[in-house]
C-alpha cells in the first residue's frame, strides 16, 4: 500500500512538473532569437556537472572540476556555430589539459586513473553529447528537429513509465534498472513512434520525408533506452537512486536529460546525413 502510495505521488510530481516546465522549454526553442535557449541548455549542462562531481565526490573519487565546469560552459556556445571543427578543437584540448593538470600537483598515483577518466568522462557526457543540441538547432528547420528530439524521446520514456509501473512483469536488466521491464521499453518504443507521426501531421512534413522520420523515431527511441540505462548504471556504481531531488517526480537534470544525451547527437548526424 504504502508503495502504491509512493508511486502515485511520484507521478502526480512528475505531471506537475511536465506541466510547467514544458511551455518554458517549447517557448525558448521558438524564440527568434537563439540566446535564451542556449542559455538554458548551458545552465542545464552546468547543474547536470554539478550533480555528477556530487555523485564521484560521494564514491571517494576526485575530479579535475574547473576544467570541468568550464568545458561544459563552452560546449554550448561553441556548437552554436553549427560547424563541429571548434568543439573538436575544445574536446582535443581539453583531453590533453586533463592529463597535463595532473603534472603540476600532488599526484595520488593509486586514484590517478580513476581521477582522469572520471573527469573526462563527465565532460563528454555532460557537454560534448548534449551540446549537439545546438548544433541540431543551427540547421535549417533546426527549431522543429529540436522539438522532435524532446518529444519523440520524453513521449517514448513516459509511455514506458506509466505502462512499465502498470503492467511490467519481464525485467530487462536488473542488474543495472530493477524497476525497467520489456513490456516498458516496447511502450516507450511505440510511444515514440507515435510522437513522430504526430509531429509528421502537426508540421506538416512532406511525404518524402516520411521514411526518414519513421526510422530516426525508432532509432532515437533505441538510444534513448540506452542513455537512459547508461546513467542508471552510474548510479548503481555508486549506490545512490536519484543524481538529486531539484525536479520533483523527476530526480536531478541527469535523470531527466539522460535520454536527451545520447539522443541529440544521434539526431544530429542522422538530419545532416539522410534529411538535409
Amino acid at each position: 500500500m504504502a508503495d502504491y502510495k509512493e508511486k502515485t505521488l511520484t507521478l502526480r510530481y512528475r505531471i506537475l512538473s511536465a506541466v510547467l516546465f514544458l511551455p518554458i522549454l517549447i517557448w525558448w526553442i521558438y524564440w527568434s532569437c537563439d540566446w535564451p535557449f542556449l542559455l538554458l541548455i548551458t545552465a542545464i549542462l552546468l547543474i547536470g556537472l554539478g550533480e555528477y562531481f556530487s555523485m564521484m565526490n560521494f564514491k571517494g573519487i576526485s575530479c579535475n572540476e574547473i576544467l570541468g565546469y568550464l568545458s561544459v560552459a563552452l560546449f554550448p556556445l561553441l556548437f552554436r556555430s553549427g560547424s563541429l571543427a571548434y568543439p573538436a578543437f575544445l574536446l582535443t584540448l581539453i583531453f590533453m589539459a586533463v592529463l597535463v593538470s595532473q603534472i603540476f600537483k600532488k599526484v595520488d598515483y593509486n586514484s590517478l586513473l580513476q581521477s582522469v577518466s572520471a573527469t573526462f568522462l563527465g565532460i563528454v557526457y555532460i557537454g560534448w553529447l548534449p551540446a549537439h543540441l545546438l548544433a541540431l538547432k543551427s540547421l535549417p528547420g533546426g527549431n522543429n528537429l529540436v522539438f522532435y528530439v524532446f518529444a519523440v524521446t520524453w513521449i517514448g520514456d513516459s509511455c514506458a513509465y506509466f505502462i512499465g509501473n502498470r503492467w511490467g512483469r519481464h525485467k530487462l536488466v536488473t542488474s543495472v534498472s530493477p524497476n525497467k521491464s520489456k513490456e516498458g521499453i516496447i511502450a516507450g518504443m511505440s510511444g515514440s513512434i507515435l510522437a513522430a507521426f504526430l509531429f509528421v501531421i502537426i508540421f506538416r512534413v512532406p511525404p518524402n520525408h516520411y521514411l526518414f522520420y519513421s526510422a530516426s523515431a525508432i532509432i532515437i527511441g533505441i538510444f534513448a533506452i540506452f542513455g537512459d540505462l547508461s546513467e542508471s548504471l552510474l548510479k548503481r556504481s555508486i549506490h545512490i537512486k536519484d543524481a538529486s531531488d531539484i525536479i520533483p517526480g523527476h530526480g536531478g537534470i541527469l535523470d531527466r536529460f539522460d535520454s536527451i544525451f545520447f539522443a541529440a547527437p544521434v539526431m544530429y548526424y542522422l538530419a545532416i546525413s539522410l534529411l538535409l
